[in-house]
């Protein structure tokens, strides 16, 4: 009798590939609003700890500074967050860094 799902070879193949492609710790999020960007960061975190990514750099630009704020809210607000802060000097490039859960 046949078993139903995926090959071994195949899981072990896919398991390679993902060895050798890195995630970026970097999540730019211009062009972004507030609703669409905050569904980013949350795949981007749990994407970074699955990936054994513990620190995190997100741009948020400067503009109004509704983007930034609705950043830092999210990350004061998450269980998967240590800590963050504005990235100054860098700040003028509107960057914020985070420091994730390992699991």
């Amino acid at each position: 009798m046949k078993k139903h799902g995926i090959r071994k070879d195949i899981i072990r193949f896919i398991t390679y590939i993902m060895k050798k492609i890195k995630m970026p710790d970097t999540l730019d999020l211009h062009g972004y609003n507030c609703e669409e960007a905050l569904i980013e960061i949350d795949r981007f975190i749990n994407g970074a700890i699955m990936n054994k990514i513990d620190f995190i750099k997100i741009i948020h630009g400067k503009g109004t500074g509704k983007l930034k704020e609705a950043v830092h809210e999210y990350l004061k607000n998450s269980d998967l967050v240590i800590d963050f802060e504005t990235n100054f000097p860098f700040d003028c490039f509107g960057t914020t860094s985070a420091a994730l859960i390992k699991i």
